[in-house]
């Protein structure tokens, strides 16, 4: 009897393959990819991977992980064609089956937690913030979870609704996997659902508030507001875990407009600044090589280290309360209230 061994992990060294394209809206596309050698996946679903585009610059982007840990033989992103969106719309013009792309290993802490799920999870969305709840979907179907998925999702119509034909599949085959549809232009009319739909569509139905666990992706604006409401039907503030898929206004100095400069060890002149800017894009704009990964303070991929001058920060996700002290920050997340000094890891 022959003992098959289990193929290594992929670790990030070698280039992923394009082995399917699909199209799931108009403006939104699968890849599903595999290692150029061999090897397998691990991850935890929800997580995400840094993809490069080549172009100048190298320019990568946070995509999070549609695929789920269960079939560990291949992974897949789906990327929605964005307006000025470099590598987004680089991936649609240019990766097919047999494309090669660079790709970091999975990463990010949001995703389900290992130990004993509830008997209600709550997952709730908008836009293409659907793929990392998608992952987490298919990873709870494959474990055959037994408590009761609350999926809620909002999108403009129902034609922009990603994986919406494998959605109702599910809810048609799964008894616990309850679907609800909040859709912004219905036929007709102008508005189908009130704002407080997730309210509306939760209140009453959970077996166990107390228990409830909830995770959401899409707008920062929208995830405010469903925090509230989420709190209004008894969920706990600590049972409440969120991803951002749009960078969140960035405080803007008060007065007028002004103008700094950046200037750090890693580049040999200083750069301009303007208030209410982000220091990773008037790094990008100066050529300095940085990584902008998710652009909205999750992934950490651009973190750096202010050593003089004064900012306003968003957010500090990924960042240790060391880190925080020793002036590090994600530079997406980071505007200057005066001029700076930057280093890099």
């Amino acid at each position: 009897m022959f003992d098959i061994a289990k193929p290594p992990l992929w670790n990030g060294d070698a280039p992923l393959v394009c082995v399917e394209r699909r199209s799931e809206t108009s403006d939104s596309v699968t890849f599903v990819l595999v290692p150029s050698e061999p090897g397998c996946f691990s991850y935890r679903p929800g997580q995400f991977v840094l993809v490069g585009a080549d172009l100048a610059g190298s320019p990568r982007r946070a995509y999070s992980l549609c695929s789920t840990p269960t079939r560990p033989e291949t992974i897949a992103i789906t990327v929605k064609r964005v307006d000025g969106g470099i590598v987004s719309n680089w991936l649609h013009d240019h990766v097919f089956v047999g494309s090669r792309l660079k790709v970091s290993p999975p990463a990010g802490s949001f995703f389900l937690p290992d130990e004993t799920l509830p008997p209600d999870l709550i997952l709730i969305s908008a836009g293409c913030g659907i793929t990392p709840v998608m992952g987490m979907v298919r990873w709870l179907i494959d474990q055959g979870y037994d408590g009761c998925i609350h999926f809620i999702h909002r999108a403009r119509n129902r034609e922009n609704v990603i994986f919406r034909d494998e959605l109702f599949a599910l809810a048609a085959r799964h008894a616990n996997f309850r679907l609800h549809a909040a859709l912004s232009q219905a036929v007709g009319r102008s508005e189908s659902r009130n704002e407080s739909f997730v309210k509306e569509a939760l209140e009453g139905a959970l077996s166990d508030v107390v228990t409830a666990r909830a995770f959401l992706c899409g707008p920062v604006d929208y995830m405010e507001n469903v925090k509230r409401w989420l709190g209004d039907i008894g969920i706990k503030p600590d049972h409440i875990f969120s991803e951002a898929f749009f960078q969140p206004s960035l405080p803007v100095a008060s007065g007028a407009a002004q103008a700094f400069v950046v200037d750090g060890p890693a580049f040999d002149k200083a750069l301009p600044i303007q208030s209410g800017q982000s220091l990773l894009d008037a790094l990008e704009q100066g050529g300095v090589p940085i990584t902008g990964g998710c652009r909205a303070g999750v992934c950490g991929a651009c973190r750096c280290r202010v050593t003089a001058g004064t900012v306003a920060v968003t957010s500090h996700e990924t960042l240790s309360s060391d880190d925080i002290t020793v002036g590090y920050v994600l530079a997406c997340s980071t505007t200057a209230t005066s001029d700076l000094r930057v280093e890099f890891d």
